[in-house]
């Protein structure tokens, strides 16, 4: 087993919070659906960035617990790779996007 193997297992098994899934995944008109899985009352922020670190999208939810399913739509934003950053609490969580057309 290789070190960077041991990493991502080790890392993976103590990841907590909240499950982000973010779809479809490729987009190919840039408008994207989400669903959040919590298990604490918490603020959540939703962002995206593209690849040069430059906010193409925010949103705040107060107060969520359960599921919570949002939607954002980037088609004014040109076809490449985006991250979504999900705060919650004091933890952050990322999910890589592609826009394809």
């Amino acid at each position: 087993m290789s070190l960077a193997y041991r990493y991502e297992l080790e890392s993976a098994e103590r990841e907590v919070g909240p499950e982000l899934m973010v779809y479809p995944n490729p987009s190919n008109d840039g408008k994207f659906s989400y669903t959040v899985e919590t298990t604490a009352l918490e603020d959540m922020h939703l962002m995206v960035v593209d690849v040069v670190g430059k906010q193409v999208y925010a949103a705040t939810v107060k107060q969520i617990n359960g599921q919570y399913k949002g939607s954002f739509d980037l088609s004014k934003y040109s076809d490449g790779l985006y991250i979504v950053r999900l705060q919650y609490g004091n933890q952050t969580y990322t999910r890589k996007i592609v826009i394809r057309r």
